[in-house]
């Protein structure tokens, strides 16, 4: 079994998860699921007004009282949305036609296929618009020397616990909670931390476009694709954050 959520921020940035079950569970209680893990995720987010649109009507009909629950199994859900509701200043629940609902659709096929395995607990999506060429990197008028990492800001805080000067109170949150994803090591170094417990080190933008190239270029590189090539490049024991989209 599986259900997928889709959250849209109010400047139209996505963010898709799509999950498996590894129990049993009807169709009714898959999307009590979708509801309660969007629901939480809102809230780790500190999203103090939702819009919740679901598309099946019984279970949106029955979140907002409109139909009575009958099924003994599905009144701890509704339980717990109630009790997860109080953390909103303001949430409605609206039900939105499943041809409406394409992009939910997609990542439920999309869990249906992959086989993930049983030591990994997840498997990032990326899903990116790109206007301009890969090739095209150059930035114009600023030496390379000058750009400042993408883990600076993460490497600062473990070290001194501060936060850059433009961060409001979200940033500080979504900092601190990446920096618990990295350790640092081997006299100032910062590495990612795999599930697995292999450490990654992480490199800037200048060193990570080299072990792209230098791996593309080995032995089979130009018949492997994005997925495959971050792959290889993790293995090698490198890490940064845009890796799969830069492959």
């Amino acid at each position: 079994m599986r259900y997928r959520f889709l959250t849209i921020s109010p400047k139209g940035e996505h963010v898709p998860v799509s999950i498996k079950l590894d129990f049993l569970a009807t169709n009714n209680a898959a999307e009590y699921e979708a509801c309660l893990l969007g629901l939480r995720s809102a809230i780790s987010l500190n999203i103090k007004k939702l819009v919740v649109h679901g598309d099946s009507s019984l279970v949106i009909n029955q979140i907002t009282g409109s139909w009575k629950i009958k099924s003994n199994s599905l009144a701890p859900y509704q339980a717990k949305i109630e009790e997860l509701d109080m953390y909103f200043e303001e949430i409605h629940y609206i039900h939105l036609p499943r041809e409406e609902n394409q992009f939910a659709d997609a990542l439920s096929k999309l869990a249906a296929l992959v086989n993930i395995p049983d030591h990994i607990d997840s498997m990032p999506l990326c899903v990116e618009r790109r206007s301009a060429p890969s090739y095209i990197n150059e930035i114009n008028g600023t030496e390379e020397d000058e750009i400042e990492s993408w883990y600076t800001s993460i490497l600062k805080f473990k070290d001194t616990g501060e936060y850059p000067d433009n961060l409001d109170a979200r940033g500080k949150r979504e900092l601190r909670m990446l920096s618990t994803l990295f350790v640092e090591a081997n006299g100032g170094q910062l590495y990612k931390k795999t599930v697995q417990g292999v450490l990654l080190r992480c490199i800037d933008q200048k060193t990570a476009d080299k072990v792209m190239e230098e791996v593309h270029d080995g032995e089979c590189g130009p018949h492997m694709n994005a997925h495959l090539l971050t792959r290889k490049i993790m293995r090698l024991g490198y890490y940064w954050t845009t890796m799969e989209a830069d492959c």
